[in-house]
């Protein structure tokens, strides 16, 4: 016995020592990435001062941090680290061979200072206790369905409901204690339309006891809700944005809120020391018609911005502190087919995105001498008919990394499944397209086709490479001019 407990930790020992052996040799090997740049249009100048930080993982198990200087690709800084127990869980690993994640950046995420949610009428449960929201609507058809039954009937919600519930969570008090869902219900009183229809299912046993409810929402009328914050000194400021649309034709469109005082807009909440109660106000109306699209702050809050699609254009008003209007400025054109598609915030700076029908146009407003002007328009055209779109509309094809702006040069990269890991760069000036490249590593040659999770540990049809939190920075001026 005492032979064979020797031979097993010989044996141990010897496995030790041949993975960390491979260990060494694999992280040798991961960190010899290159990285190469092909210039499709303009001049790789216009990007000197440009930095790429690009952490890509494949298969939750080796992991690549690529420093790229966007104008000299050649001088790339890549670490690289591996771990067959998986770099998600590396974390709670104590048997791993090194440090699996020693360089990916720690993403610190501020909590919500205010969550609001108005539930689906779907849902499915074992009891009548289990769906509280619709207890009067389910009471309803269990009091038509006989024992050891299974019964269906529908019921017009906007008849025995006022207004749709709503679930209100303020920061401190857990996600289980909703002091303020009645004052928010009775402030935002949201109406069904008038001819909702749920099915709701009960089924019984001999007994007579509800084994099973199910409600199934009418789907014409699916639900978005959503909302932005801004946590102030003794407040909360918030829009919220409810819109409904048809799971049938795709059509969308906002909730009624005539019954809310003030309507549409930006509301402030006040709340008491614990926050089991509070007040809410209506600071800022929307005009008729027009939809809140983003709401937020300015790093030091001396400015409030309000992003609105209206009278068919994307426009900005920017309030002061106390929510007093500044003035108002028209970004972007909208239309048909042009519609708002994201919105990325710098220090000193933010774009506005919306997709065209052939294009994807940007709207950058800057800080500058302490005023918020609009300081760069640009449009992806020219690349689009060079046969290199930028962007995939479908959303799944392609994926934004990283926008970056200073002193009148914008930056924008991104990746699409063709790519994948390698990606496109654009920089845009007063001119219009000053540069465009497409970057690609040793990791996945331009040419080799799409890597596809078709093999062993691989989940069929997805692409093994993926990047992590990636960042994109101008990172000094240039005095020659080259960089911004």
């Amino acid at each position: 016995m005492k032979r064979m407990s020797l031979l097993v930790l010989v044996l141990a020992l010897l496995s030790a020592g041949v993975l960390a052996g491979a260990a060494v040799a694999i992280q040798q090997e991961g960190n010899r990435v290159t990285v190469e740049a092909e210039t499709l249009a303009g001049d790789p100048s216009a990007a000197e001062g440009l930095e790429l930080s690009l952490p890509i993982y494949c298969q939750n198990a080796m992991l690549w941090d690529m420093t790229v200087p966007a104008a000299r690709p050649e001088d790339t800084a890549a670490r690289f680290a591996c771990s067959s127990f998986g770099l998600r869980n590396a974390q709670f690993n104590l048997f791993s061979l090194f440090d699996p994640y020693p360089m990916v950046r720690s993403v610190t995420v501020d909590p919500e200072p205010l969550r609001v949610y108005i539930g689906s009428s779907s849902s499915s449960a074992h009891s009548l206790n289990s769906n509280s929201q619709w207890q009067e609507a389910v009471q309803l058809v269990a009091d038509e369905t006989d024992p050891g039954e299974t019964h269906t009937q529908q019921v017009n919600l906007a008849e025995i409901y006022d207004a749709r519930p709503m679930q209100v969570y303020v920061h401190g008090n857990g996600i289980w204690f909703d002091p303020l869902g009645q004052v928010f219900e009775d402030y935002f009183s949201i109406p069904f339309p008038q001819d909702y229809q749920a099915n709701i299912t009960i089924e019984k046993d001999g007994d007579g006891d509800v084994t099973d409810v199910d409600i199934e929402a009418d789907q014409r009328y699916g639900l978005e809700c959503s909302y932005d914050t801004v946590e102030m000194d003794d407040s909360i400021l918030f829009i919220l944005k409810v819109q409904y649309f048809s799971w049938i034709d795709g059509h969308e469109w906002t909730a009624d809120g005539s019954a809310i005082p003030g309507g549409w807009g930006v509301y402030r909440l006040t709340t008491n020391e614990d926050n089991t109660d509070g007040k809410l106000e209506t600071l800022f109306s929307l005009p008729e018609g027009s939809v809140a699209r983003r709401f937020w702050a300015s790093q030091d809050h001396s400015a409030l911005f309000l992003l609105t699609e209206e009278e068919s254009v994307l426009r900005l008003r920017v309030f002061d502190e106390n929510m007093n209007l500044l003035y108002t400025v028209d970004l972007l054109p909208l239309g048909p087919e042009a519609s708002f598609y994201d919105l990325v915030q710098g220090e000193d700076f933010f774009a506005a995105i919306v997709a065209d029908e052939d294009r994807y146009r940007f709207a950058v407003v800057a800080r500058e001498n302490g005023a918020w002007i609009t300081a760069l328009s640009a449009d992806t055209l020219t690349q689009e008919q060079l046969g290199y779109p930028f962007y995939s509309r479908d959303g799944i094809e392609a994926n934004v990394l990283g926008v970056d702006y200073a002193q009148g040069r914008l930056a924008v990269c991104a990746t699409n499944f063709d790519l994948e890991p390698g990606f496109y760069l654009s920089v845009y000036d007063q001119d219009g397209l000053a540069y465009l490249g497409r970057y690609s590593s040793s990791l996945h040659p331009v040419g080799q086709k799409p890597l596809l999770k078709n093999g062993i540990g691989m989940e069929f049809g997805e692409v093994p490479f993926d990047t992590l939190s990636p960042s994109i920075c101008w990172q000094s001026t240039s005095e020659e001019g080259g960089a911004p």
